[in-house]
């Protein structure tokens, strides 16, 4: 075969037959200027919710993805809430600390994971060489009222070492009523103005939304 038409890359490697190629739908390409927008402007926090199966996750990705290149002096970190959560402070840190892949996220006493996330997240924003954490939180209809409390610790901790954490909450639209239920109460009203200060629809594509075991294909 003349060299002109050899392939660049073996078949059996190409990102379309192992279905590791990403393609911003309309839907993630909005849910990705609102991410930039709210970095831009300070914006802290940001509620972004979708009906299940509509492509919230892969968005996630792909926003990770890009904000790695166009944001290289920012650390990124994503957490999947489980079902069920428990509200444990030592397992909630250990999840954190495996998010940030610390080599040991599942030993030691709360305050000793607490201590060893805090330090984790400061050494990923110095080795980005910036000031900023970004964390997307996946099903974060999930989270309870423990955790928020334990992110904005997070979040303080973060700012006393001078780094800026931005969270961006990406759930089913039931996290609306958390949102709403946290207004009501003056102690709960802070947890809103730190990480649902904005919101955001996910549309989702009727085209992309896949069955139970199909992989994506746009």
């Amino acid at each position: 075969m003349p060299d002109s038409l050899k392939r660049p890359v073996d078949p059996s490697a190409h990102p379309l037959a192992n279905q590791t190629y990403m393609v911003p739908t309309p839907a993630i390409a909005t849910m990705y200027a609102r991410v930039r927008q709210c970095i831009r402007r300070g914006v802290a926090g940001a509620v972004i919710y979708g009906h299940t199966r509509w492509g919230k996750t892969y968005a996630i990705r792909y926003c990770v993805r890009l904000l790695h290149l166009e944001l290289p002096r920012a650390a990124i970190l994503t957490i999947g809430m489980p079902r069920n959560p428990s509200r444990s402070e030592a397992l909630f840190f250990g999840m954190l600390l495996e998010a940030a892949r610390h080599e040991r996220p599942d030993s030691g006493t709360a305050l000793q994971r607490r201590l060893r996330l805090y330090h984790k997240l400061a050494e990923l924003v110095e080795r980005a060489a910036g000031n900023a954490l970004i964390v997307f939180v996946d099903e974060a209809q999930r989270l309870e009222l423990e955790h928020y409390e334990w992110l904005r610790d997070v979040q303080d901790e973060l700012e006393r070492r001078g780094a800026r954490m931005f969270t961006f909450l990406v759930g089913q639209p039931g996290i609306l009523n958390r949102k709403s239920s946290f207004r009501q109460s003056v102690d709960t009203s802070q947890i809103v103005s730190r990480f649902m200060v904005d919101e955001l629809r996910f549309e989702g594509l009727p085209c992309c939304r896949r069955s139970e075991n199909a992989p994506w294909r746009l």
